[in-house]
């Protein structure tokens, strides 16, 4: 292999060719991303999907006692228990007179 000098660098002999490869991929297309927020909403949406049980029926029931707790937890301790029991207790004596 012989080399010419000049000035600046080094040159390959006519019968010798450097071929650069990228040193990088190039993304498909599907994976480019646009914007930060692109970016920053791949991953959350993956996390919530991850977090979501698809099969889960849902529940009005259980859906009317979930929007109740907010308020709920407004309550302290002693007011918590105590509408707990009053809960209970009318619930009992609902179920019992229907039951009747």
């Amino acid at each position: 292999m012989q080399h010419k000098q000049t000035s600046n660098n080094l040159e390959a002999s006519d019968d010798e060719r450097y071929v650069l490869k990228p040193v990088f991929k190039k993304l498909k297309n599907t994976q480019v991303k646009n914007s930060a927020a692109e970016q920053a909403a791949g991953p959350t949406i993956e996390y919530l999907r991850s977090k979501t049980n698809k099969s889960a029926v849902k529940d009005v029931d259980l859906l009317f006692f979930k929007s109740s707790l907010p308020d709920f937890k407004k309550l302290i301790g002693k007011n918590q228990r105590q509408f707990k029991q009053f809960v209970l207790t009318n619930l009992n004596t609902y179920i019992d007179s229907k039951e009747a």
